[in-house]
C-alpha cells in the first residue's frame, strides 16, 4: 500500500508531478484520456501511454470485459477470461429473472448539483443497469449514451412520481429523509419520497466504485431486489439501503 511504498503518489490525474513520474521509470502509464486532461508534459518524459477508455463503455458486460485488456499487462489472461464469463453468466441469470414482470417501477436517481440535475440518459451505461432489473427509465424522453442535465422543475415535471429513488452519496453519517428535506425542501415532493422508497449508497462505507464495473452483476442483484423483491427474497443488499427514517 502508500504506507509500504508500494503504492506512490504522483498527485491528480489533471496535474500528475512528472518528476516523481521519471523518477519511477515505469514501463508504461495507464492513463484515461478525458476531454481537456492536460497530459502534454507527461507525454514528454517518452514513457509510453496506455489509454484505457473503459468509462465510455454504455453497457455493464462491456465495461466489465476490460478486465480481459488489463490482464494483458500481467500474464493473467486465462484468469481474466474465466472471471469475465463468470460475471457474464450470473448477470444474464439474474437479468432473466425480470423479462417477464408485469409492472416495470419507473426511477428518478441521484439529487441536483447546483442548479442542474443529471440524470442518465436513455442508452447510458445505468439506463442499461435500470433495464435489466425490471425498470423503466424513460427511454421515450432522450436517447442519450451519456448523462442529460436539467433543472429542478423539468426532474419533478416527468419524475416526481417516480416509484423508487436511488441516491448515492460519501458522507460520515447515512442521510435521512429529514436531512434530505433539510438539504432541499422541495425534494420533499417527490412520490418515492412521500412513500418511503428512496434507497441510498454510501460510497464511504462500501467498494461500489471498486466492484462495479468488474462485477456489475453484484448492482443488477440488488436493483432487481430493490425492484422486484419476490424475485430474490433471501438477497442481503451489498451497495444500497433503505433511506432512514
Amino acid at each position: 500500500g502508500v504506507a509500504n511504498g508500494k503504492i506512490v503518489d504522483i498527485g491528480e490525474a489533471g496535474a500528475p508531478d512528472v518528476e516523481r513520474l521519471i523518477e519511477l521509470a515505469p514501463d508504461a502509464i495507464i492513463t484515461s484520456p478525458l476531454s481537456n486532461a492536460p497530459y502534454g508534459r507527461v507525454e514528454k518524459t517518452g514513457i509510453p501511454q496506455i489509454k484505457c477508455v473503459d468509462y465510455m463503455e454504455p453497457t455493464p458486460l462491456g465495461r466489465a470485459e476490460w478486465i480481459r485488456f488489463q490482464a494483458l499487462f500481467f500474464g493473467k489472461e486465462e484468469s481474466a477470461d474465466s472471471l469475465f464469463w463468470q460475471t457474464v453468466k450470473a448477470y444474464e441469470e439474474i437479468k432473466a429473472l425480470t423479462q417477464q414482470v408485469k409492472k416495470r417501477p419507473s426511477i428518478v436517481t441521484e439529487k441536483k448539483y447546483g442548479a442542474v440535475w443529471y440524470l442518465p440518459g436513455g442508452k447510458s451505461y445505468m439506463a442499461h443497469f435500470l433495464e435489466d432489473a425490471g425498470a423503466t427509465v424513460g427511454k421515450e424522453i432522450d436517447q442519450q449514451v451519456g448523462s442529460v442535465g436539467w433543472p429542478f422543475e423539468t426532474v419533478f415535471e416527468k419524475y416526481g412520481d417516480a416509484d423508487f429513488w436511488l441516491i448515492k452519496y460519501n458522507r460520515p453519517r447515512d442521510m435521512s429523509y429529514e436531512d434530505l428535506k433539510k438539504e432541499y425542501a422541495p425534494y420533499s415532493k417527490f412520490a418515492a419520497y412521500k412513500n418511503r422508497r428512496i434507497y441510498t449508497c454510501n460510497t464511504a462505507e462500501v467498494s461500489y466504485y471498486e466492484e462495479v464495473p468488474v462485477h456489475p452483476d453484484y448492482l443488477l442483484k440488488d436493483l432487481v431486489a430493490i425492484f422486484h423483491p419476490e424475485l430474490l427474497p433471501e438477497h442481503q443488499l451489498r451497495y444500497y439501503k433503505a433511506m432512514e427514517n
